[in-house]
Parts: C-alpha cells; structure tokens; sequence
C-alpha cells in the first residue's frame, strides 16, 4: 500500500513499491516481464508481483525482497526507454540539457490531472498511481545517469531498521556519503515543486552535486 510521508511541509505518497493498485479498465500494468505494455495513451503502472505489492516492501522476508530487487534491475532500463518514448524524447547526448528538457516535461504533465489528485484538505497536488510510476522512471533515469558517469556505484537492498523509508528496496550505493533512493527522492521533490515552488526542481544542480560525490 501506498505510505504518506510528510515532506516539505506537504503530505506526499511515497515508497512508490508498496503498491497494491485497485485495477481500472484502462490500467496498464508493467508486468514482471517488462514488457505488458501496449498503448501509449495511458502511462503503465509501476507493479512488482500481486504477492509482494500485498505484502509490503517492510514486510518482505529475504527471498521477497530478492525477487524485488531481481525484477527491479530486469525491468528498470525499459522503463526509462518507455517514459522517454512517452514523452516524446530523443536524447542529444548532453546529460545536463538531456535532464533538464526532460524534468520540464515530466513537470508539465505532472501538473495535468491525469497524473495527480487534488487533496480536500487543503487543494494541494498528490501523485496519483500514474503520477507515481512515471516519477519512478524519472527516479531510475536519474540513478543511470549516474551509474554512467561512475563505475563505483551499485545497486544494493536497502537494510537498516524498518522505519528507513527505503527499507528493504533497491538503493544505489558508492557515494562518499553514503547509499541513495533516487526514486523516493523523485517523489519527494517532484511533490514539493507541484505543490511549494509551483516550478521544476533544479535536477541539473542536482545532478552535478551528486556526480561529485561519487568521483
């Protein structure tokens, strides 16, 4: 199930792994095989297994989190080709305006209702599942942009006590200050833009500041 983190001063969905999504007509899932996709109106949701989306990600036991993390890492870089493809995008080769052309876009459709509710409370976005799955994709294309700028960076199961948001998910570790969930980060910054800086997050300063720990 989806968990509400309290971030920025705003309420956002977070841990976009413990899905378990109520299936409309129109859902298109992302199935184990990375490849149950056959439309490109609707964005495909980010599901790992009916069992282990049921579970939650702070309930796995070792083989769940393994099957996790298999699935993660076979399916991650269609992902990124997928939301490239939706978004209508042909990387030039320069990483920096290649992330900031896309942050934009990502951004714009984000602020379209398809890609978000609107909490009562207060009128505030929150990330629907279609929202979610594709700040994921942005969350793992980031990861591989930096995954190719360093060879001292891997993917790992996040360990530590079940309160760490990232519990028991994939993390990418080799930074000189530690591991990263950059798909937890995504959610995070693209909700406080939405709803804060009513803007596109700076991802390009990110991105160097990020490289440069992992040199």
């Amino acid at each position: 199930m989806f968990e509400i983190w309290d971030i920025g001063g705003g309420q956002i969905l977070g841990v976009i792994s413990n899905i378990a999504c109520g299936m409309g007509k129109n859902t298109i899932v992302f199935s184990e095989t990375g490849k149950n996709f056959n439309s490109m109106q609707d964005y495909p949701l980010f599901m790992p297994s009916e069992e282990l989306a049921l579970k939650g990600a702070k309930n796995w036991n070792k083989a769940d989190k393994q099957e996790y993390f298999d699935w993660f890492i076979k399916i991650k870089s269609e992902r990124v080709s997928h939301m490239l493809r939706y978004i209508d995008f042909c990387p030039s080769g320069d990483r920096y305006v290649d992330l900031g052309q896309i942050n934009l876009k990502v951004y714009e459709l984000l602020c379209e209702s398809d890609f978000h509710d609107v909490r009562e409370v207060d009128g505030g976005k929150k990330l629907n599942n279609t929202g979610f799955a594709l700040v994921t994709d942005f969350g793992i294309y980031f990861s591989m942009l930096l995954e190719q700028n360093s060879d001292k960076l891997k993917w790992v199961i996040a360990k530590g006590s079940k309160s760490y948001h990232s519990y028991n998910l994939p993390v990418l570790t080799g930074f000189s200050n530690g591991e990263y969930d950059f798909i937890f980060l995504a959610i995070s910054k693209f909700g406080y833009a939405l709803n804060h800086l009513k803007a596109p997050y700076d991802w390009v300063a990110f991105l160097k500041e990020m490289e440069s720990r992992s040199e």
